[in-house]
């Protein structure tokens, strides 16, 4: 009998899932550590750059545009709680640059960071 051969490019599709998981997961564990950048996620996830690249664009993403996106969902959160000041929920989200964090929020939510907060507060 012949051995079964899996569909060309199966074993590829295979890695680069796997490799996007072990990114992703990292993600979630070292959120808010700066130092976390794209050879951090490519290292953990035991692939090159590159190849951590093509596995996120098959999502429509970079791992760049993924963690900035948990960064700033993050950084929301803590916000919508209200207890939290703009500079520490920067900071606990991994963002090490104000102006950087203030530029992506206001891009991602229309509205800065401290704006959104006192949205927050007077909502409830």
């Amino acid at each position: 009998a012949a051995a079964a051969v899996a569909p060309a490019g199966l074993d590829e599709r295979a890695a680069q899932g796997r490799a996007y998981r072990l990114a992703c997961q990292c993600i979630r564990e070292r959120l808010a550590d700066p130092e976390l950048d794209l050879k951090a996620l490519s290292d953990r996830a035991g692939v090159t750059p590159r190849a951590l690249q093509l596995a996120f664009a098959r999502t429509g993403t970079t791992p760049m545009a993924y963690l900035l996106a948990r960064r700033l969902e993050r950084a929301a959160a803590l916000l919508e709680d209200g207890r939290c000041a703009v500079t520490q929920a920067a900071l606990s989200a991994g963002f090490t640059d104000l102006s950087h964090f203030g530029r992506a929020f206001r891009a991602r939510h229309g509205v800065t960071p401290r704006a959104y907060r006192e949205g927050q507060r007077a909502a409830r």
